[in-house]
């Protein structure tokens, strides 16, 4: 029932894994799987498939199990690095609540969210999905494992030993194979912790940082050389780039505001506390910096990119962390113990708000999940009674489940834009609705073996498919193609 935003395309990739897709192959056309470059090669999906794989649990249970448990890790992951920096166990949790559950209170565009705030105290919801951490696989695993590079980070920045920068040269170069947003963000880092190293004339440890950064890219060369490839291929136009805004111009929101304030606070209090700006400001101030960056990055790149993505994930996190910095450093600084039961008290908000969240959606999707239930029967007999591998023509909200709960393909689907297509493919499986011919031309086009008729919707197959019949049941009418 936990419908999150393209949800059901990150469970398919998870699926496909199951059959040796290790990279992002296309698990809806069967003639692309992975035959053309991907723009997201990913190895989430296989790491996540790895348990399903081993234990034979399938995708659904594993998805269940994934929503619980990868929440969790990231919130211990939050915990520890906030008091690495603060050494204060209030914070760490205020910090690691606020993330995970309270991620609508505190926004990276207008700092707080007023509205969201006001419905709360109404006890209302004014959000448009579950819990963001709760959806497979971003920003749920990429999250992780950004964190996890944040705590090797900031061990290599303090301990300054080769261990640790030759394992933040792996993690870096790894991140690469995660997502796009998570990669992006760890360069725009690097390429400020070698600055802030040649600033402070720290030679070794700008030699590290250098180092990591060439083995990281080495690491990430075949994922670099299929990017080139894929903005080489004639098809690249294929891939939808609506999202992408073409501009020159800053963009200076309140968040790059209130975390330059922040930067300002941090640099104050700890001058003025400790007489120096201890490593843990420098790499408060370094995220701060990165975030300025990537926000502002079209300046030369020309393209603004799903900044969203950016806000959502890596910013707010980084924005509660410094406000748990700064805040720490302020209570310490003017010895207020008892400010420590205010935050106790505050971190109710987030639960309370998490538990609106969820119980308006699991309202709000019930009629679906219960409507859903009809495609149950004839899933269960595809994976029984239909070989692996073969192309299936559905219904399109058949065709988003039938790579979730089956090794098949489908003809088409929604989720199938996401990778490089031969042009024209789409339409010629919209206007195949419109005739006998048409439609009998197209399905052996693309190499059909079975038809599903949705008895209540698709009529037209009964007209245009004359073929045996081989299911049915109250919903449904499943077809095979004549050899």
């Amino acid at each position: 029932m936990m419908y999150t935003d393209d949800e059901d395309l990150y469970l398919s990739r998870i699926n496909a894994a199951y059959t040796g897709c290790i990279l992002s192959c296309n698990p809806y056309i069967k003639e692309y799987k992975d035959f053309f470059p991907f723009h997201d090669s990913s190895l989430s999906e296989f790491i996540l498939a790895v348990p399903g794989i081993v234990f034979n649990i399938p995708v659904t249970v594993l998805k269940v199990i994934y929503e619980f448990l990868l929440p969790f890790l990231l919130s211990l992951l939050i915990y520890w690095l906030i008091f690495r920096l603060t050494k204060n166990t209030w914070f760490s949790i205020l910090g690691s609540i606020f993330i995970i559950l309270g991620f609508n209170l505190i926004n990276s565009v207008d700092l707080i969210n007023i509205l969201d705030i006001f419905h709360l105290f109404r006890l209302e919801n004014n959000h448009t999905q579950f819990l963001i951490f709760s959806r497979p696989v971003n920003p749920q695993f990429s999250s992780i494992f950004f964190f996890i590079y944040l705590h090797v980070l900031f061990s290599a920045v303090t301990k300054k030993t080769y261990n640790w920068f030759i394992l933040l040269a792996l993690t870096y170069g790894f991140s690469f194979y995660i997502y796009f947003f998570t990669y992006t963000f760890i360069t725009i880092i690097q390429g400020v912790w070698v600055v802030i190293c040649l600033l402070k004339r720290e030679w070794k440890t700008f030699n590290c940082f250098c180092i990591t950064t060439v083995v990281g890219l080495a690491i990430a060369t075949p994922h670099l050389i299929e990017i080139f490839r894929l903005f080489q291929h004639p098809y690249y136009s294929t891939i939808p780039t609506g999202f992408l805004i073409s501009t020159h111009i800053p963009d200076i929101s309140l968040l790059g505001v209130m975390l330059f304030l922040i930067f300002i606070v941090i640099i104050i209090l700890y001058i003025k506390r400790f007489k120096i700006i201890t490593m843990s400001a420098y790499f408060i101030g370094s995220l701060i910096l990165a975030c300025f960056i990537t926000r502002n990055e079209h300046i030369i790149s020309g393209m603004i990119m799903q900044y969203d993505h950016f806000e959502n994930y890596l910013f707010s996190p980084i924005l509660v962390i410094a406000l748990c910095f700064c805040l720490h450093a302020f209570i310490n600084n003017i010895h207020q113990k008892r400010f420590y039961w205010l935050i106790a008290l505050v971190s109710f908000v987030p639960i309370i708000n998490a538990c609106i969240i969820q119980y308006d959606f699991y309202h709000f999707w019930l009629y679906r999940a219960i409507n859903d239930q009809k495609y149950v029967p004839v899933l269960e007999w595809l994976k029984a009674k239909i070989p692996a591998n073969v192309v299936v023509y559905a219904p399109e909200s058949l065709s988003a489940l039938i790579p979730i709960y089956t090794h098949d393909y489908v003809i088409w689907s929604a989720h199938a834009y996401q990778w490089v297509s031969v042009p024209g493919r789409m339409q010629d499986i919209l206007s195949s609705r419109t005739s006998a011919s048409k439609f009998e031309e197209s399905t052996k086009k693309y190499g059909v073996d079975y038809y599903i008729e949705e008895k209540k919707k698709d009529l037209f197959l009964r007209d245009k498919v004359k073929k045996e019949r081989i299911y049915e049941d109250e919903d449904f009418v499943v077809y095979k193609a004549s050899q």
